[in-house]
């Protein structure tokens, strides 16, 4: 079920909130303008630093350029993770492949591939692969230390490097959509302890190809003989097309075609629908999931237009008339391998997600959608410290920023059982607080600053950056309950 929070309420901007607290969770809530019309926003200060990241990397003969780009800038995606306060979150970082075979229905592709389960192999001379589980770790400690399971000689990203380069001997009726499924969804023996319940969850896909998804694998009957007109059409990967999409015009004629959209009801190949709803299911929070996919593009301009090309046969290569789609990015007449087809599929799955990020495979580098990416995932976990400009000085004449903010527990339970926390008093004592107050804290000021707070543990190391904490450090909340802080914003 879709459990997706709004974007704005009352023409506010809503983010989600989990600060600071031992076993909260991230939730919306309503938030009203006070009477002067000013500004108040719930701000995230925090939250949730365990992130499973799911690569889903093509591995068909025309993958070697974008595998390497991929790799290439990687740097550029951690770089952004490891910006957030307190450094790079706590990551698996996972890679599967689109290939799941045919089911045995044909000889071209191995029976079931590598079936969704995450590849810890490598393809490249001189590295190893993440130790033990077959996913990468990096994850903090208390003592500031991380425990990582790839070789102490080894950075993330050339640990990366080695499980992400696939091959590219992988089968050419790419189902990145099914592997995603059999990746996560626990039948994968040597998968379990990748995905963690309430970590957030990003999954990206590098494809040039759209998905092809088969329920009923008798799609793929045949061989290079099929006729055209026969019942499947030709043995190419135009049948994914011809049995996953529907247009306003019939697919299995030549010219352009509008309005396409995945087939709901194929007679072969699995509904988008069934992959939206599965990862909705995956988190009881739709902020917890961050789609991406760096895809084929349409040089149509519309996402939802492909061009059908009649190909004749030709005896020298022993092929016979078909039907094929045209590249909708990347052409290269003397490069077959060259380009993208438009991702009908793929996108539409994008699409259906609040956080969503789509950019073309045909890119000269990746640096600009993996950038796109990263910045998502900050938003998603939160910044433990926020910009002082971010907030209204509710009391100007005092020294100081005096901020308007309402710090609460709310119980998901029960919603009328609420409870507003005081502003600590200055000059208490907060080692000794028994009864729950907030305070506004900022890295390096002195113990009579108004700013102070004994507790290093959410310190600010930037000067201009504040931080709420909840004294005492460690109380006890109720089961079900999360904190939410509302404050008056610029």
């Amino acid at each position: 079920m879709n459990l997706g929070w709004k974007r704005h309420y009352h023409g506010l901007a809503i983010l989600g909130v989990c600060v600071m607290v031992v076993a909260c969770t991230r939730h919306l809530v309503e938030i009203t303008p006070k009477q002067d019309s000013q500004l108040y926003q719930i701000i995230d200060f925090g939250g949730n630093r365990d992130v499973d990241i799911l690569f889903v990397i093509d591995n068909s003969g025309s993958m070697e350029v974008e595998q390497k780009a991929l790799v290439d800038e990687f740097d550029s995606f951690i770089t952004q993770l490891e910006a957030l306060e307190g450094g790079l979150p706590n990551v698996h970082i996972g890679v599967i492949t689109t290939d799941i075979g045919l089911g045995g229905s044909n000889p071209a592709c191995s029976d079931n591939g590598h079936n969704g389960i995450l590849q810890n192999g490598t393809q490249s001379a001189g590295c190893s692969g993440p130790q033990g589980d077959r996913y990468i770790q990096n994850i903090a400690n208390e003592d500031g230390t991380r425990t990582t399971n790839y070789p102490e000689n080894q950075t993330l990203k050339e640990t990366f490097s080695c499980i992400a380069r696939v091959g590219v001997h992988g089968c050419g009726f790419e189902q990145p959509l099914e592997s995603m499924r059999r990746a996560l969804d626990g039948s994968r023996q040597q998968n379990l302890g990748f995905l963690r319940e309430d970590a957030l969850l990003a999954i990206i896909f590098v494809t040039d190809e759209d998905d092809c998804s088969v329920e009923d694998t008798t799609m793929f009957e045949g061989d290079y003989r099929s006729a055209l007109d026969s019942p499947l059409g030709a043995w190419n990967s135009f049948r994914c097309f011809d049995f996953g999409v529907l247009c306003n015009e019939p697919t299995r004629t030549a010219g352009i075609k509008t309005n396409c959209k995945p087939h709901p009801n194929s007679p072969y190949m699995y509904a988008v629908q069934e992959y939206i709803d599965f990862v909705f299911d995956l988190k009881a929070d739709a902020s917890k999931i961050l789609i991406a996919g760096i895809v084929g593009k349409n040089r149509l301009g519309s996402q939802d237009s492909a061009e059908v090309l009649f190909v004749p046969g030709n005896f020298a290569n022993a092929s016979i008339d078909h039907l094929e789609l045209k590249k909708g990015c990347g052409y290269d007449a003397f490069d077959n391998h060259a380009g993208a087809i438009p991702a009908i599929r793929l996108e539409h799955f994008v699409n259906a997600f609040p956080q969503q990020v789509s950019d073309s495979i045909c890119s000269a580098d990746f640096t600009t959608v993996l950038n796109d990416i990263g910045e998502k995932l900050r938003i998603a976990i939160g910044e433990p410290c926020q910009s002082m400009s971010l907030f209204v000085d509710a009391d100007p004449i005092t020294e100081g920023l005096q901020v308007d903010c309402t710090v609460s527990d709310i119980n998901e339970s029960a919603r009328d059982q609420t409870i507003i926390h005081p502003q600590c008093a200055s000059g208490i004592d907060l080692e000794t607080v028994t009864e729950p107050c907030w305070r506004l804290c900022q890295h390096g000021v002195s113990s009579d600053d108004a700013l102070y707070c004994e507790t290093d543990h959410f310190s600010c190391t930037a000067r201009d950056k504040v931080a709420i904490q909840v004294f005492p450090s460690e109380r006890e909340i109720r089961t079900d309950d999360f904190v939410v802080v509302k404050c008056a914003i610029q």
